[in-house]
């Protein structure tokens, strides 16, 4: 028995694998791009009001031997975009930014889901990013019932990528609308 079989692990790391199978189920997704292409990535911009945030697709960690620290989900402004040709590096993942109320990690273990409320709209640091390190420690968090039809999605998920581990990122908007971000195998 696998906790996770490492075939099935290494698809299901994949963000953009992920998020069109996410939208395949009717999960809401933020409007998304992935580009190297610096006007490509100035047009999404200007068309999401100046709302779009970074995300890596992949090693979201730097390694500097003795330390490690994490990329985190990073807000775009003006300033960033006068470095855009930076992006001609890489493949860069951006979206739209979602107006949340709170955030969601919901880890689920076979068929079993454990949905948390993260009070992450609280603090300015952890507005964009809940792991902010800085008060990870001092957030508020809640045991939640999620409805039945993001409890199906989330295991119509995992059976799709055949994994029977995962903790999800989900967030809820000022509407009640449910927002899948991406779902750690790992």
């Amino acid at each position: 028995f696998w906790l996770n079989n490492p075939a099935f692990l290494n698809r299901a790391r994949k963000k953009i694998f992920q998020l069109k199978l996410a939208k395949d189920l009717d999960f809401n997704i933020p409007p998304s791009l992935v580009t190297n292409q610096p006007d490509e990535m100035k047009s999404f911009y200007h068309k999401h009001g100046s709302g779009i945030i970074y995300k890596t697709m992949g090693g979201e960690f730097l390694d500097f031997g003795d330390k490690f620290f994490n990329i985190p989900t990073t807000l775009i402004s003006e300033s960033h975009l006068h470095q855009a040709e930076l992006i001609r590096k890489s493949p860069s993942l951006f979206q739209g930014l979602i107006g949340k109320d709170y955030e969601l990690r919901v880890t689920m273990v076979g068929d079993k889901l454990f949905p948390v409320k993260i009070y992450s709209q609280e603090n300015e640091l952890t507005m964009v990013d809940w792991r902010h390190p800085e008060v990870i420690q001092n957030l508020k968090y809640e045991l939640v019932t999620l409805p039945n039809q993001i409890e199906r999605l989330c295991l119509e998920m995992m059976r799709h990528l055949g994994i029977v581990f995962g903790a999800f990122d989900l967030a809820v908007d000022r509407q009640g609308r449910y927002w899948f971000f991406e779902v750690n195998s790992n």
